[in-house]
């Protein structure tokens, strides 16, 4: 297949493009981020150092990281991402490196199909959870939707612990994709808003019946594939460090995705590092 050569300005000019940096991407509602988060496939809610993927505030604010600290554009973000499963438009869990992640529909059956079967919501009482997590789950079973400060309490109520430890168990799930924010409420006392909560296959059933067809192999191609599209170049070590992979998987997937020409070596005449790999998929 050939495409045309990837220099280091052409990659400065398609990552400015796909992350939003160029200053055309304007974010200015929640349906704009959630139709950025699906162009992109995965992205962080704020920027991560290490992993070279887009984040939602730099493609609202423009690529300045944190150094404007907490302003109109990361309160929007931060209120964006707990609405985006409400209204069915990506899921938002700290995922990657335990940090704000945000998915596209399809990617998350990709994170589902690696993850495990997620179709019935009472599957976890089958797995082996933490016990602060499990009561979590268990809350959320018998009592549906539940704002995050009042299933604290419930949970760690239903233990006799404190409701820091039921937080504890909330991260867990959170980063097993269990459990998801779909909304936000204003609870009794509190001074903001805060997430309401559910377990992931009553608000996600149909992304968890599709992964449940996935093969481990394919879905890992596949969100290898899209986040190479959002990359351009980059290597499969980095796609292991962003992932949480092995390198040795890493490079089996790309090495299957050179196969099926989704990924080509990159020309070392342009000074990238040995073994990096460029989408097909060029604009």
């Amino acid at each position: 297949m050939k495409t045309a050569a990837v220099t280091r300005d052409r990659l400065l000019d398609l990552r400015e493009r796909r992350f939003g940096w160029d200053g055309k991407t304007k974010i200015r509602s929640l349906a704009d981020a959630a139709k950025f988060v699906e162009s992109v496939g995965v992205c962080m809610l704020w920027p991560v150092n290490g992993l070279d993927l887009p984040s939602l505030l730099e493609a609202r604010r423009g690529h300045q990281g944190w150094e404007e600290g907490w302003d109109k554009d990361a309160e929007a973000t931060w209120e964006w991402k707990d609405q985006m499963a409400a209204k069915g438009r990506g899921f938002y869990g700290k995922l990657l490196r335990g940090k704000g992640t945000l998915l596209a529909a399809d990617c998350l059956v990709d994170f589902l199909a690696l993850a495990g079967d997620r179709t019935k919501p009472d599957g976890f009482r089958k797995q082996k959870l933490p016990p602060e997590a499990r009561a979590v789950a268990d809350v959320l079973l018998d009592r549906g939707q539940m704002p995050s400060k009042a299933l604290r309490a419930a949970a760690a109520a239903k233990l006799g612990v404190k409701p820091d430890v039921a937080k504890r168990g909330m991260e867990w799930l959170d980063g097993e994709l269990w459990i998801v924010r779909c909304g936000t409420v204003r609870e009794q006392g509190a001074a903001w808003e805060s997430a309401r909560y559910d377990l992931l296959p009553r608000v996600f059933g149909a992304a968890a019946k599709e992964a449940k067809g996935l093969s481990a192999g394919e879905a890992r191609r596949r969100a290898a594939d899209r986040i190479f599209r959002t990359w351009v170049v980059s290597h499969p070590k980095i796609l292991a460090r962003a992932l949480g992979w092995s390198t040795s998987v890493a490079r089996e997937v790309c090495g299957e995705l050179i196969v099926k020409e989704s990924l080509a070596p990159t020309d070392s005449a342009f000074g990238f590092p040995e073994g990096s790999l460029r989408t097909t998929a060029l604009d």
